[in-house]
């Protein structure tokens, strides 16, 4: 008997997470609601109130910086958002990542690294969002 294309000798399938479902929580709150919660962490570009530009994560109501917070837990990837921008890490390929995407989850969900972490935490609507990388080709079908 073959059960959704599965050898009967493995067992019942891994139950998949549901939708709202955390397998790792944060020390920063953020609600299932507004959905940027440990498990959707988007990446962008931003611009701080004093103009500086800086590679961000989200997590909750607030813009991780990623220029800096790379830098300062001397992360072997920090070259990658010197720029504040996405280029070189999205050059850099899926395994690269996977590692800081990893990372990035290792530091929002280990309490040792809230205190480094918490100075580097802007409110989103305290940032203005960029592009956050360079388009190299465009082709305008309307025009």
């Amino acid at each position: 008997m073959v059960r959704d294309g599965q050898d009967p000798r493995t067992g019942p399938r891994p139950r998949r997470a549901r939708i709202g479902e955390r397998c790792v929580t944060s020390w920063l709150p953020a609600g299932l609601d507004d959905g940027y919660g440990i498990d959707h962490l988007p990446y962008g570009s931003a611009q701080d109130a004093r103009g500086r530009r800086f590679a961000a994560v989200r997590i909750g109501d607030a813009a991780l910086d990623l220029t800096l917070a790379s830098a300062e837990l001397a992360t072997k990837h920090a070259a990658l958002f010197a720029e504040g921008t996405l280029d070189a890490f999205l050059a850099a390929g899926r395994p690269i990542w996977t590692q800081v995407r990893a990372r990035v989850v290792q530091w929002l969900s280990d309490e040792a690294y809230r205190p480094a972490l918490r100075p580097l935490l802007t409110p989103v609507d305290d940032v203005e969002l960029l592009l956050p990388f360079t388009v190299a080709d465009y082709v305008d079908f309307y025009a």
